[in-house]
C-alpha cells in the first residue's frame, strides 16, 4: 500500500512541474507557443543572425538567412532545427508565423559546452521586388531548458535602391601575366616592373542610385602588421542592374621595389553614394600572397656547327655557328648581347661576332648565329653573356659561357654546271641555259 502512494505522489510531481514550466513558457514569451514542438534537452541559445536587425536586402535578389548559435549548457547539444519565417510590415511573433509569405528551417549541428557557430539556410530568400520593411522569425522548433533565448525576431528593409560592390575571393590576379616566370605553380613578378592588373567584381546597384567607389591595392607583410606601399583611383563607372552583374575591374598600375614575398590587398578600400554607399563591406576585398623575385640567370645551354651539329669541326664563313641561349632567372631580360670569340691556342683573339637579343623571357630560349671569319686548327671559340646586366648579378655565372677547341676549316667550292635540255646539236636560234653551282657551305664571296 505504501508503495502505490509514493509512486502516485511522485506522478503528482511530475504533473505539477510540467504544468509550472507550461506557466513559465507562456508568461515569459507567449509568441514561442506557436508552431513548437515538445521540449528539448539542454540550452541552445540564438544569439545573433544575418541579415541583423535594421539591415538592408536587395528588392531583386535572393538572400541567404543565418543564424548564430551558442551552447550555454554544460553538455553538448543534440541536433536542432531553427525555423525561419518571414512577413510584410512590423509583426509580433505568433503574427508572423500565422501570416508568414515565405519560411524555411536552418540544421543545427550539435555544439560542444561554449562553443557557437554560425549556421546557414539551405533556401534562399527572394523578396520579388517588396521595398518596405520586414519582419524576421527565427525560432527553434523545440523549447529547451531556458526557452527565453530560443527566438530571435528582428525587423529589415528589402530596398529596390541597393547598392553593393562585390570583389570575387579565390581569383589569381596575376596569373598569365606576360614576361613572368612561374616557380611551383606560382607566378613570379620582379622588382620596379610596371604591372597592369584587374579584378573580377559583381555589382548591385539601382539604376538611379549613384556610387563612387576607392579602387586600389595595398602591399603588406604576411602577417599584415605592415604596410609597405598604397595606390588608389576613384571609379563610378558600374553595371546598374537592381541585381548582381558581373564586371572586370582595372587597378592602378602595380610595382614594388623590393624583392620578398607579400601579401596583396585589392579591391574597394572605400564608397560613398546617394541613397547609399556601399551597404555590404564583408565583401570589397581580396587578399592573395605573391613572390617578387628578380634573379637574374643567363645561360649559355650550347654550342655547334651550323653545318652539321654533330660534326667536331666548325666551317669558315657567316652563320657558321650556332649557339643556344635561355633566360633561366625571373626577369625578362631586353637588349642582350651575346659575344662569340676566337681565339688561337696562345689565347691571342683572332675574331669576334656578335649577336643581340632583343627581348628573352623567363624560361625562353632562343637561337643565335655567329660568323666564323678565320681559319687554322687548335683555336678555341668562346662563346660568352653578361654576368650583370641592369644593376642585376648573374646568380650563376658558371653558366655563362662555353669553350670549345676544334678547328675551322675551308669548305671546298665543288664548282660544277648542268646543261638544261642538252642534246648533241643546236639550231641557231635555239637557246642553251648553263646552270653553274658550287658547295651552299663554301665561303664568300664566291658562294
Amino acid at each position: 500500500m505504501d508503495e502505490v502512494v509514493v509512486r502516485h505522489t511522485f506522478v503528482q510531481k511530475i504533473s505539477l512541474n510540467t504544468v509550472l514550466f507550461m506557466i513559465f513558457v507562456a508568461f515569459l514569451s507567449p509568441n514561442l507557443i506557436v508552431g513548437v514542438q515538445a521540449s528539448s534537452n539542454g540550452d541552445l541559445a540564438i544569439i545573433g543572425s544575418n541579415p541583423d536587425a535594421d539591415d538592408l536586402i536587395p528588392a531583386y535578389t535572393s538572400s541567404i538567412f543565418s543564424v548564430e548559435i551558442e551552447n550555454l549548457d554544460s553538455v553538448q547539444s543534440p541536433t536542432r532545427i531553427v525555423n525561419w519565417y518571414v512577413c510584410e510590415g512590423v509583426k509580433l511573433a505568433n503574427t508572423c508565423i500565422n501570416t508568414a509569405t515565405e519560411s524555411g528551417f536552418i540544421d543545427i549541428s550539435p555544439l560542444l559546452p561554449g562553443e557557437n557557430n554560425t549556421f546557414f539556410s539551405g533556401t534562399e530568400f527572394y523578396p520579388n521586388g517588396f521595398n518596405s520593411t520586414l519582419t524576421i522569425l527565427f525560432q527553434f522548433d523545440q523549447f529547451d531548458f531556458n526557452p527565453g533565448n530560443d527566438m530571435l525576431s528582428i525587423q529589415i528593409n528589402s530596398t529596390r535602391e541597393f547598392t553593393d560592390l562585390n570583389v570575387e575571393t579565390g581569383e589569381d590576379i596575376i596569373s598569365g601575366l606576360d614576361e613572368t616566370s612561374i616557380y611551383q605553380g606560382n607566378t613570379i613578378l620582379n622588382k620596379d616592373t610596371n604591372y597592369s592588373l584587374q579584378y573580377t567584381g559583381s555589382a548591385n546597384i539601382c539604376a538611379s542610385c549613384q556610387l563612387n567607389a576607392t579602387i586600389g591595392w595595398q602591399i603588406w607583410n604576411l602577417n599584415e602588421t605592415t604596410l609597405y606601399a598604397e595606390e588608389y583611383l576613384n571609379e563610378t563607372n558600374f553595371p546598374q542592374f537592381s541585381f548582381y552583374r558581373s564586371y572586370q575591374q582595372s587597378l592602378p598600375t602595380f610595382s614594388f621595389p623590393m624583392d620578398g614575398i607579400y601579401n596583396l590587398k585589392y579591391g574597394v578600400f572605400n564608397s560613398t553614394g546617394d541613397p547609399y554607399s556601399d551597404l555590404i563591406e564583408s565583401n570589397n576585398l581580396n587578399t592573395i600572397v605573391i613572390t617578387i623575385n628578380t634573379e637574374l640567370d643567363i645561360q649559355i645551354n650550347s654550342m655547334y656547327p651550323s653545318h652539321n651539329p654533330i660534326d667536331s669541326n666548325y666551317l669558315y664563313g657567316e652563320n657558321m655557328l650556332t649557339g643556344e641561349i635561355s633566360n633561366e632567372g625571373n626577369k625578362t631580360l631586353f637588349n642582350l648581347t651575346i659575344t662569340m670569340t676566337v681565339n688561337s691556342n696562345q689565347n691571342q683573339q683572332l675574331d669576334e661576332s656578335i649577336c643581340f637579343i632583343g627581348e628573352l623571357a623567363p624560361s625562353q630560349s632562343i637561337s643565335c648565329l655567329f660568323d666564323i671569319m678565320v681559319q687554322g686548327n687548335n683555336l678555341n671559340l668562346k662563346l660568352s653573356a653578361p654576368t650583370s646586366l641592369n644593376n642585376l648579378m648573374d646568380i650563376d655565372p658558371s653558366n655563362n659561357e662555353i669553350i670549345e677547341n676544334t678547328d675551322v676549316l675551308i669548305s671546298q667550292i665543288n664548282v660544277y654546271t648542268i646543261v638544261e635540255n642538252q642534246k648533241n646539236w643546236y639550231t641557231d636560234n635555239e637557246n642553251i641555259t648553263v646552270n653553274g653551282f658550287t658547295n651552299i657551305l663554301a665561303p664568300g664571296p664566291i658562294n
